[in-house]
């Protein structure tokens, strides 16, 4: 594949994101085969269109092992993975084992910074960069070292409500 545009895809689901995990033989199997079969058959537009086609590591994705998996069976270099620095860091992994399941598939490295509410199961809030624990850093030096050299997108997401925008909180603040 020649370098040129690129486009992030990352609107596949599972219908039952459970069977994300393992443990849910076949069904999981099959809902991956599936998604594989939707990539791949997306592989002849993107190649005439010169765009390779990222999933991201997101919603049932979030755990690179998983987005490993499917990459595994859509194995055209016209597929790869968008790793989002978030997501694989709430459900547990460290960057150097998202960077050994997907490092050599990914076409776009997507950063943000995140901290976890103090509860148990409490929600995760957005932060600047470097203002939270998610270890972009480290992410970023694995990329670069392994001669990564596409783009990298810094990703904010606030959640606005009617109060935050009264507060002027739905953007990081100016310089």
């Amino acid at each position: 594949m020649s370098a040129g545009p690129r486009i992030a895809f990352s609107t596949l689901a599972f219908p039952d994101a459970s069977l994300a995990r393992a443990g849910h033989e076949p069904a999981r199997t099959a809902q991956l085969q599936a998604a594989a079969r939707v990539l791949e058959a997306s592989v002849p537009a993107a190649a005439r269109l010169g765009v390779a086609i990222g999933v991201e590591t997101h919603d049932a994705f979030c755990s690179s092992s998983v987005l490993a998996e499917l990459l595994a069976l859509a194995a055209s270099p016209w597929v790869g993975a968008v790793w989002d620095s978030h997501h694989p860091h709430r459900v547990g992994e460290q960057p150097a084992e998202v960077f050994a399941n997907i490092g050599p598939r990914v076409l776009l490295a997507q950063v943000k910074d995140a901290v976890k509410g103090p509860e148990r199961d409490a929600e995760w809030r957005l932060v600047l960069l470097g203002e939270g624990e998610v270890r972009v850093q480290e992410m970023l030096r694995l990329l670069t070292e392994h001669g990564y050299s596409g783009w990298v997108s810094v990703e904010w997401e606030k959640r606005c409500t009617q109060r935050d925008r009264g507060a002027g909180g739905c953007s990081p603040p100016a310089p």
